[in-house]
């Protein structure tokens, strides 16, 4: 009989991520909802580890008007990546910027 073993943890965000995946529904744009538009950059921080920084974050409301959130962000590069906060039914039009200049990472 040949048995396999599967690292605890690995097996354990599996069983986690299906359970996710299973009990929570899409959830659909509510009409009238606010659009953000956000552009995020991947780069590389001055150790060599990738990151991501916000470049731009502006919210047009189902009113018409318009805002930019961008200068709540840091301004470089963070590790983990900039928190994206929205409203439920607010719709997100993410945009990634491959910004990484080292010819090691893809």
């Amino acid at each position: 009989m040949t048995r396999s073993t599967v690292p605890f943890g690995i097996a354990f965000l599996a069983a986690l991520s299906l359970t996710v995946v299973r009990s929570a529904p899409p959830v659909q744009a509510v009409e009238g909802g606010d659009t953000h538009l956000i552009t995020i950059k991947a780069g590389a921080l001055p150790s060599g580890q990738l990151a991501y920084q916000m470049v731009s974050h502006k919210i047009k409301t189902a009113q018409g008007g318009e805002a930019d959130r961008t200068d709540r962000y840091y301004a470089g590069p963070t590790i983990p990546g900039p928190t994206i906060v929205i409203k439920e039914g607010d719709t997100a039009e993410v945009t990634l910027e491959h910004g990484i200049t080292t010819p090691n990472y893809p």
